[in-house]
């Protein structure tokens, strides 16, 4: 019996992580500069700005988990049937 390792698909997974966790350090960023400005100074625009930026961060979130989840299951399915289109 032999073990056998598979790696086919594995850098564009790799590389389609890598991406992803960029989107996320960039959506966490602007939700740390968002929650900042709201509750560190007592401005009304400074405050808007870091509602406006904490919305930004959480609209970035989610694009970034459904962006994953479609491009992993396309590669999944590329693997799947050899990447050739039926």
């Amino acid at each position: 019996m032999r073990c056998e390792i598979t790696w086919r698909g594995s850098a564009q997974k790799l590389a389609i992580e890598r991406t992803f966790l960029a989107y996320i350090r960039t959506a966490l960023a602007f939700a740390v500069v968002g929650i900042s400005g709201m509750f560190m100074f007592e401005s009304v625009v400074i405050q808007l700005l870091g509602g406006l930026s904490l919305f930004l961060g959480i609209v970035v979130m989610v694009f970034a988990m459904r962006r994953y989840a479609k491009v992993r299951r396309y590669l999944d399915e590329s693997i799947v049937t050899g990447g050739h289109e039926e």
